[in-house]
């Protein structure tokens, strides 16, 4: 009989003070909190900013809105928070982005490449000499949405930074391996950390190798795609395991339900049993998932086949900087222990006045929650919802889910997320 594996989708905010390997308990209160022009957090805690589907639209003057994507004023708001944090007194170790830099541009011409170029070396001036680890979106390949990576002319979204900029991650002491044609890599800036950086792409329900072949010399197809990266990811689990190093997975979409729309995001359930069972034999070196694509304030609980009860790690999402699902843009410093474990993170978000950004926004502002105060203080996030009840979690995740937004979702939406057979 097939064991039935288990992923919690969960979603989470809260606020509270803390520092590297120590949480304040004495602030614990189940109701959302928020600070303006207040940093949370110990000055000299050690953190990375995570960021993901920017889905920039440069074309046009329109202002940005709800429902749409990324116009070039909330752009540059997110640009200038950005700066003011890596050009700050205590700046992130390195920056995760995992995927779609540009919008949905129908025809994947010029304008998308723009979309594309701009974001990918304007990130590299906002990292400067910052380690950056990037993962592939569905928005990102040059043939278009769902595409494969590599087009029919062999030309992938980076081939669009500027020369000699380092991606998939510049300013990295190591790129251990990268498969250029299909875009996943490991990397390290960090004695360590290993960063294992998916195509979770390939993997979702939606990719079709149909929309554009690959180049010439690729005869395969989306299950043949899939399973060789998923036998890579093995292997760099186990290098990572023998070098005594902990490791990062990071990817765009992640396994497990969609919780809009009800349905799997991965093609192919033994995909996700198989990524569970990698995760499970190699928890002691991962020390954290990290995801996007949804755009919303998600974690996913990763549950162990040898015992559904438990869980093997913990993944995090970034929230989208486009506002097209009604969200609140934001993104999120994780703060880190010394085995690069996810203990607490700050979301930072803005929403608009009169109706759009940057008429009366003239900067991002400091809107911002996090983890700790919702969920408690334990030694770690994963230790935190490790122990909770789904039921608990459930109540607690859809405060923020929209990342504060004013579209506040319902709970028939959300739930559906909760448990994958």
């Amino acid at each position: 009989m097939k064991p039935k594996f288990l992923l919690t989708l969960l979603l989470s905010s809260a606020i509270v003070s803390f520092s590297i390997g120590r949480s304040d308990s004495s602030s614990n209160s189940n109701s959302v909190k928020t600070t303006d022009g207040l940093e949370v957090g110990a000055p000299d805690s050690s953190y990375f900013l995570f960021v993901s589907d920017i889905h920039l639209n440069s074309a046009g003057t329109e202002a940005s809105v709800y429902g749409y994507d990324t116009r070039l004023d909330l752009w540059g708001l997110m640009k200038s928070k950005l700066n003011s944090i890596t050009k700050g007194a205590n700046p992130p170790k390195f920056i995760v982005y995992t995927g779609d830099l540009p919008d949905h541009q129908p025809d994947h011409g010029a304008i998308h490449d723009t979309n594309i170029r701009t974001v990918l070396n304007e990130l590299l001036d906002i990292a400067g000499n910052i380690p950056v680890f990037y993962a592939p979106g569905n928005n990102d390949p040059r043939g278009g949405d769902y595409s494969p990576y590599s087009d029919a002319n062999c030309e992938t979204p980076l081939d669009l930074a500027r020369h000699n900029s380092g991606y998939p991650a510049p300013n990295s002491t190591t790129i251990y391996n990268y498969d250029a044609a299909y875009g996943y890599y490991a990397a390290s800036a960090f004695d360590g950390l290993r960063v294992i950086g998916l195509n979770s792409v390939m993997f979702s329900a939606r990719h079709d190798t149909v929309y554009d072949p690959h180049c010439s010399f690729d005869t395969l197809n989306q299950e043949q795609e899939s399973l060789k990266q998923l036998k890579w990811l093995r292997s760099e689990l186990e290098a990572a395991k023998t070098a005594n190093q902990k490791a990062y997975l990071i990817m765009h979409i992640p396994p497990g339900v969609d919780a809009y729309k009800g349905s799997g995001m991965w093609k192919q359930q033994a995909w996700v049993d198989s990524l569970l069972t990698f995760t499970d034999e190699y928890s002691s070196s991962i020390s954290g998932v990290f995801f996007g694509h949804t755009h919303m304030d998600e974690i996913r609980r990763l549950t162990r086949p040898s015992d559904p009860s438990t869980f093997s790690a913990i993944a995090i999402s970034a929230p989208g900087v486009s506002p097209i699902f009604k969200n609140n843009p934001g993104f999120r410093k994780v703060y880190i222990n010394a085995d690069y474990e996810p203990i607490d993170y700050t979301t930072h978000y803005t929403s608009k006045i009169n109706s759009v950004w940057g008429v009366n926004n003239t900067a991002w502002g400091d809107s911002s929650y996090t983890f700790s105060d919702q969920y408690g203080s334990g030694t770690t996030i994963k230790e935190t919802l490790s122990e909770m009840s789904t039921d608990d979690l459930y109540q607690k995740m859809i405060q923020s889910y929209m990342v504060l937004s004013a579209y506040k979702t319902g709970s028939s939406f959300v739930k559906q997320g909760i448990t994958v057979d």
